[in-house]
């Protein structure tokens, strides 16, 4: 099992989709990390090619795959993703992988200026600089339909882009 501590998130938003890269700290540990995409679309080239599916890299450019997640589960302060059996041999171990943030450490956005993120209920972060702020997430089947941020200010909500 690859198992490692997040200090940092990317969520990155591309004219083609979603980016989202969950890393170790970049200086003493820059190859521990789990990068996701996913395009909003697929062309007969992709599904032709088998690439038509989320594309997963774990620790390295030659651990990559499109598809091959069995099994998927986002808690409070814990990633697991189970890869298949396939993955799994190409690794040669048992194809688990476990990312943790822990509370009180949280997570920083990348490219934000240190804004650290801290777990507080399930798909909701509080903003470690701001604690009256907080950056919750609307999941349905998985996906990730919205991003809301919330503050004395107001509400404010993120629709993803189709």
């Amino acid at each position: 099992m690859i198992s490692f501590e997040a200090s940092e998130v990317s969520i990155k938003q591309e004219p083609w989709g979603d980016v989202v890269i969950l890393g170790a700290d970049e200086d003493s540990d820059p190859d521990k990390y789990l990068a996701l995409q996913k395009k909003d679309s697929y062309d007969e080239q992709d599904i032709r090619l088998g690439i038509n599916d989320v594309h997963i890299e774990v620790c390295g450019q030659g651990w990559g795959w499109y598809g091959n997640i069995a099994g998927f589960d986002l808690t409070r302060g814990r990633i697991f993703v189970q890869l298949s059996s396939e993955a799994a041999a190409e690794m040669e171990d048992d194809g688990k992988v476990e990312v943790t943030f822990l509370p009180g450490k949280g997570l920083s956005i990348r490219g934000a200026g240190g804004v650290d993120l801290q777990p507080w209920r399930a798909h909701q972060f509080r903003v470690k600089e701001f604690p009256d702020q907080v950056i919750s997430f609307t999941v349905e089947n998985g996906k990730v339909l919205a991003m809301r941020q919330r503050d004395p200010s107001g509400e404010f909500t993120f629709p993803r882009q189709p």
